[in-house]
C-alpha cells in the first residue's frame, strides 16, 4: 500500500491512504498482543506452577 502511495507520489488517492492508517493501527495493536501474550501466559504459568508445589 505505501509503495503504491509512493509510486503515484504527485497523485492523491485518499481511499488507499485511509486504509494504511487501519493496517498500521493494526500493525501496532499486533506488536502490543505480542509482547503481552507470552508475559500473561508466562505469569499464569509460574502462578499454576507454584499453587501445584504447595497443594
Amino acid at each position: 500500500m505505501l509503495f503504491s502511495l509512493l509510486a503515484g507520489f504527485p497523485a492523491r488517492n485518499d481511499r488507499l491512504a485511509s486504509g494504511l492508517v487501519l493496517v498500521t493501527v493494526g500493525k501496532f495493536v499486533l506488536l502490543l498482543l505480542s509482547i503481552s501474550a507470552p508475559l500473561l501466559c508466562s505469569v499464569l504459568l509460574r502462578k499454576s506452577r507454584e499453587q501445584n508445589q504447595v497443594g
